[in-house]
């Protein structure tokens, strides 16, 4: 491993951010842990999934522990998480993982709205595009990557319905241009059941668009409400029903991404005050806030 996967908010104290992966085969946590030889001070988001298959923590737990010279802090996306990985032995944070995402990158930009709706995701079984099937004029900004190389039916079976416009063929773009396009849509859409906090609900809403959303459970209602949100059922006539008949008009962008910001904003601090506590108050003398506290170094 060239790189870790990992953000050094104090290099001075050993102070780094990593995301928690609980792949007990190949576990990029455990080798990022293994090549770590200092005392240190860890603090993984816990980004993809939610603590429902609480065995996979389990196990991602009894074998990081082994790691003596690390202290583990796990940035946990729901209470719900804060209490199941607390038992499970964990120390954790209630510090949602989409608070740091950048700001001023996704912002409300005075765009035609070209789209009745956008759809930021890969194409993997649980985010569910299938569920769009009945919108008219949407957007999609997707890619295939070694992870939905995975799954070449299910990537067959969604080209084969023609859902949708994908706005980014065969190439991953830059935030600031997913930010664009998502500003041309009336709302933004995500259909996964389970998941972690998601960054693309994030996304929309600092770019001052509503969300249709399913039912779900891992983090994302975090920062949902009923001045931002539509949550629908899992019937894809439903749901078209809904976009293609939706009027944006009745939601205020800047609304919208100023209590995106507010959620941000408690989160971060909570993080800050917690790193205050525990490190004195120059913990930040080496911080520069980066995009999603995470880079490779």
């Amino acid at each position: 491993m060239d790189k870790l996967p990992l953000y050094y908010i104090n290099r001075s104290k050993n102070i780094f951010v990593s995301n928690l992966d609980t792949n007990i085969e190949h576990n990029v946590t455990d080798r990022v842990f293994s090549l770590i030889k200092e005392p240190s001070f860890a603090y993984l988001f816990q980004c993809w999934d939610s603590t429902q298959n609480v065995l996979r923590y389990v196990k991602t737990y009894n074998l990081l522990k082994k790691h003596t010279h690390i202290e583990v802090t796990v940035l946990c996306n729901t209470q719900e998480d804060v209490k199941t990985l607390t038992q499970i032995g964990f120390n954790c944070l209630f510090v949602h993982h989409n608070a740091f995402l950048d700001e001023y990158t996704f912002t409300i930009q005075k765009q035609t709205k070209k789209y009745n709706a956008i759809y930021t995701a890969q194409i993997l079984p649980y985010k569910r595009i299938e569920l769009a099937a009945c919108i008219k004029n949407l957007g999609l900004i997707t890619f295939v990557n070694s992870e939905t190389c995975q799954y070449p039916e299910y990537v067959n079976f969604i080209a084969s319905k023609k859902i949708g416009k994908i706005l980014n063929p065969y190439r991953q773009i830059m935030p600031k241009e997913v930010a664009n396009f998502i500003s041309q849509a009336k709302c933004g859409l995500i259909f996964s059941k389970e998941e972690g906090g998601n960054y693309a609900t994030t996304e929309y809403l600092l770019c001052g668009i509503p969300v249709i959303s399913t039912q779900n459970i891992g983090g994302r209602n975090v920062f949902l409400n009923e001045k931002n949100s539509i949550f629908v059922n899992d019937s894809s006539f439903e749901i078209g029903n809904i976009v293609n008949n939706f009027n944006n008009l009745l939601y205020n962008p800047q609304s919208i991404r100023d209590n995106c910001l507010n959620v941000m904003y408690e989160h971060r601090n909570r993080f800050y005050e917690h790193l205050e506590d525990k490190f004195g108050e120059d913990w930040d003398s080496e911080y520069k806030f980066v995009n999603k506290l995470l880079e490779w170094v």
